[in-house]
C-alpha cells in the first residue's frame, strides 16, 4: 500500500448548536457465530422502543456471520439522521448476561437520551470534535448533548497545549454549548 498525505489548508470553525428535525432513525444489528435471531431480536426490540417515543421511520437492517477465529458476539448501532449535516448516535454490545430484546432496548434508550437535548451533536461526536474546533481558525460554537469526563479531559488538554479558553455554558435539559476560538496552528 502507497499512501500520499498533503497537509491540510487549516480548519473552517464550526457552527452547530441546535439538532433540527429527525427525518430517519436508521440501525445496523449484528451478530457473529450466534444464530441470527439474536441480531433480528436486538433490531425488533429497538424498533419497538423508537417507535413507541415517537419516531416512525425506523429501519434497522441485520448482519449475521461467522468467524472461524473469533466466539459469539452482538451488538447494535442506531443513529438519528437530521435536517442538519450531523447524525446522533448510540450503541449497545450484547452479553452472555443480557438477552437481545434488552441489548435493542439500551441501545434505543441511549439514542433517546442523546436526542432529548435537542443539540446538534451526541456526547461521543462532542468529544471528538474539541480538538479540532481548538485548533480552527475563528470562533466555533457546538451544542453537545451532554459534557462527559472526556470532553472536560479534551478541554482541559487542549487549553493546556494550545492556550486556546472555552466557554461552556451548561443547559437545563442536560445538553451544554461550547464555544472556542481556535488557535489556527501558523504556517512558516
Amino acid at each position: 500500500m502507497r499512501l500520499s498525505v498533503a497537509p491540510s489548508k487549516g480548519l473552517n470553525p464550526v457552527k452547530a448548536v441546535e439538532r433540527g428535525r429527525v427525518e430517519t432513525v436508521r440501525g445496523i444489528s449484528h451478530c457473529t457465530n450466534l444464530p441470527s435471531h439474536v441480531a433480528s431480536r436486538q433490531a425488533s426490540s429497538a424498533e419497538r422502543a423508537l417507535r413507541r417515543a415517537g419516531y416512525e421511520n425506523v429501519r434497522i437492517v441485520i448482519e449475521t456471520g461467522t468467524n472461524p477465529l473469533g466466539g459469539p458476539g452482538s451488538g447494535i448501532a442506531v443513529w438519528a439522521e437530521t435536517s442538519t449535516e450531523f447524525r446522533i448516535g448510540a450503541d449497545a454490545l450484547g452479553s452472555k448476561e443480557r438477552r437481545a430484546e434488552e441489548v435493542g432496548e439500551i441501545a434505543a434508550g441511549k439514542l433517546l437520551e442523546e436526542l432529548q437535548s435537542g443539540m446538534a451533536l451526541d456526547s461521543h461526536l462532542g468529544d471528538m470534535l474539541i480538538p479540532l474546533v481548538a485548533l480552527a481558525g475563528g470562533v466555533s460554537k457546538i451544542g453537545v448533548s451532554k459534557i462527559t469526563p472526556h470532553s472536560e479531559t479534551m478541554i482541559w488538554l487542549c487549553s493546556k497545549f494550545l492556550g486556546t479558553r472555552f466557554e461552556i455554558e451548561r443547559l437545563k435539559g442536560g445538553g451544554a454549548v461550547i464555544e472556542v476560538e481556535g488557535k489556527a496552528p501558523s504556517r512558516k
